[in-house]
């Protein structure tokens, strides 16, 4: 079968064989609660291309590559100011493993993915354990980054959330042709499934990539491979972290930029309530950087 199976007339369904590319990227939706909501009744505590060495605090990615999704029009709004109060801050212990959230009940089906997609990350060809999620829980990009391990009729499979499903109804996900085969042979088109948010198995400390355009009167940043789902980004302004929007491409932009063309601090805050701080190189770094380490 080719492509997703989708009750769309713009995109053809798979159980009829009909040939179509994977997703390109599209405007998410708006907030980040539905997603953040899977977590709410669990306590937890808590590429290559060379990632760029950086001087950090605690510390803080994976594929390199310089995502360029189109532009949202209209603005945003300038966050509020807090003092910097890092010590005061200590991190949770992360969770040793197991569920980040309660189950999620919903069908199963597939499409002919590359890892790239709405969440603006490069396409990961070595690595097609990858998802695309309904507009509920992709919350406007909170799931992004995240994994989600789903149960089908023949198994379990651990998955990366790297798109949006735009049709896809609320518990749904699309998944890879490659992580739907562990489940169920490709033949059966829709399966039902069950899933929930876990640790993502990488390696080595987040990395930041920042969009290109960025500067000092303008800065977007992505965090990548990111064992938690993150929930929160500061940029230091003056003297103060402010907290950033995310964007429902999966970038967080402060339209005013972070006013230094220097090095920059970058608080990030994880699921559970783990902190990290790293000083980035500049605004202007095209190159992926690496954190000192992970959640």
């Amino acid at each position: 079968m080719n492509g997703r199976p989708s009750f769309s007339p713009a995109r053809p369904s798979a159980i009829a064989a009909t040939s179509r590319t994977s997703k390109v990227s599209r405007r998410g939706l708006a907030s980040a609660l539905p997603f953040l909501g899977l977590f709410a009744l669990v306590a937890c505590a808590g590429g290559p291309g060379g990632p760029l060495p950086l001087s950090g605090e605690d510390g803080g990615g994976i594929d390199s590559g310089t995502p360029t999704p189109e532009e949202d029009s209209g603005t945003i709004d300038e966050p509020d100011a807090e003092p910097l109060t890092d010590a005061a801050i200590p991190p949770d212990a992360a969770p040793s493993g197991g569920a980040l959230g309660p189950d999620v009940s919903g069908r199963g089906t597939y499409y002919a993915a590359t890892g790239a997609g709405n969440c603006s990350f490069p396409a990961t060809p070595n690595d097609l354990m990858v998802a695309a999620v309904n507009p509920t829980e992709y919350a406007g990009s909170a799931v992004c980054g995240s994994c989600l391990e789903v149960t089908g009729p023949n198994g379990k499979v651990v998955v990366r959330a790297v798109d949006q499903c735009p049709e896809c109804p609320k518990g749904a996900l699309d998944l890879s042709k490659e992580a739907f085969a562990k489940l169920s042979p490709l033949s059966a088109g829709i399966i039902a499934i069950t899933w929930h948010p876990v640790a993502c198995p990488v390696t080595g400390p987040i990395r930041y990539q920042l969009k290109s355009g960025s500067s000092q009167y303008y800065t977007s940043i992505q965090v990548r491979n990111h064992r938690l789902p993150i929930t929160k980004l500061e940029l230091e302004v003056n003297g103060a972290f402010v907290n950033v929007p995310r964007r429902d491409y999966n970038y967080f932009e402060l339209a005013s930029g972070v006013k230094t063309a220097g090095a920059f601090r970058v608080r990030v805050t994880a699921l559970g309530g783990n902190v990290l701080t790293d000083t980035l190189p500049a605004a202007t770094t095209t190159s992926e950087i690496a954190g000192l380490t992970n959640f």
